[in-house]
């Protein structure tokens, strides 16, 4: 049993392979890779998409509200497939990229790779106040328990967690980043 992918389809990562990696027939049995394994290698590559995406968003991608991910708005969709489908190109050139021929697809990979890091960075960077230089994508659903849950107030607004910035939050500030300056951790070790 293959695993599925979530996001994408078959049809809309395989035009980006064309030439590059050998799809088998149906019709006949040639040294291509087959549908349900190309399946499998793009699930592995939303999986490590998401893993990349877990501290930040909630996964599986999402609506602020909950709803499913293709409810989002068509700039933060198209952003989530460009990243997907270099994950699952990335995946799939690991994998097969000629294992049946003398070429190999390092320029390719390197490429497609760069294109990935370039467009995830953009996404996750931050001013050192941990407010988001770009605003994250439109409509997706934050984390709840990643990165940023700690350093957003009740009321939206973000606050520092580090650093030595003097305010009435220190004392939650040192507690929450360094576990050995805990309460329970001293009261247990001691």
């Amino acid at each position: 049993m293959y695993l599925q992918p979530r996001y994408l389809t078959i049809d809309e990562v395989k035009p980006y392979l064309e030439g590059k990696v050998t799809f088998a027939d149906s019709s006949s049995c040639n040294q291509g890779i087959p549908d349900d394994q190309f399946g499998e290698l793009i699930a592995f590559g939303e999986s490590a998409l998401e893993r990349d995406f877990s501290p930040y968003f909630k996964i599986p991608f999402q609506t602020t509200d909950g709803a499913n991910w293709l409810q989002l708005p068509p700039e933060t969709i198209a952003l989530l497939k460009k990243l997907l489908i270099n994950r699952a190109c990335l995946q799939t050139l690991r994998q097969a990229f000629g294992s049946n021929t003398n070429v190999r697809g390092d320029n390719f990979e390197k490429k497609c790779e760069a294109e990935y890091i370039a467009l995830k960075d953009t996404l996750f960077q931050q001013k050192p106040n941990g407010i988001f230089l770009f605003p994250p994508a439109n409509g997706l659903a934050l984390s709840d328990t990643g990165i940023n849950y700690n350093n957003v107030l009740p009321g939206g607004k973000n606050v520092p967690l580090g650093g030595n910035l003097p305010s009435a939050l220190s004392y939650a500030r040192t507690r929450l980043n360094n576990p050995g300056c805990s309460f329970w951790y001293r009261y247990v070790i001691r």
